[in-house]
């Protein structure tokens, strides 16, 4: 099963001061990335910007200065190729296009981004997503004639509460609901 990766972007502080958020979420958007959530003027400590260079490298100075102190703007993206993706959009189009290599930030490599995920957006799942085609054929085989069932109710009825009534159809359908004896 193919799977969807997530990754992240970090606009740092002195881009959100030129006004690029818009303009790089954009960017982002036309490279076929889905952005799944953000976090806006985001502070980012010393220790933090410490833990996201865990290359194997030591950061450079400018590098952790360029990430500490003001508002920076933090981008959940999601994609099946995501990473990759994202490191050659930030390589190729956004530090060239704004004349910056310390103005965004990106994860490189697969335990970063996981990494990264799950320090900036806990509550995420990172477990990866099935693609389009594999997310169509379980709704076709598992969904869709209970479905097409329930709507056709609901457009032959006219309930005052379409969602309700879908909702107590698809409970009345469940194969596996517990038998309530009276």
């Amino acid at each position: 099963m193919a799977q969807i990766q997530k990754t992240i972007v970090i606009v740092k502080p002195s881009l959100v001061a030129e006004g690029r958020v818009d303009d790089i979420r954009n960017d982002l958007q036309l490279a076929g990335l889905t952005i799944i959530a953000e976090i806006a003027n985001r502070r980012i400590t010393l220790d933090e910007a410490r833990n996201l260079f865990t290359r194997g490298v030591v950061p450079s100075q400018s590098d952790l200065e360029s990430l500490i102190g003001d508002r920076a703007h933090v981008f959940l993206l999601a994609h099946p190729d995501a990473i990759g993706i994202v490191v050659r959009q930030v390589a190729m189009t956004i530090r060239p296009r704004y004349d910056t290599y310390y103005g965004v930030y990106c994860s490189e490599g697969l335990a970063a981004a996981d990494r990264d995920v799950r320090f900036f957006f806990p509550r995420s799942v990172t477990d990866g997503f099935p693609t389009d085609a594999e997310a169509r054929e379980y709704v076709q085989t598992h969904l869709q004639d209970v479905l097409v069932r329930g709507l056709t109710e609901i457009a032959k009825n006219k309930p005052q509460d379409p969602i309700r009534s879908l909702a107590e159809f698809l409970l009345s359908q469940n194969p596996n609901r517990p038998r309530v004896a009276m």
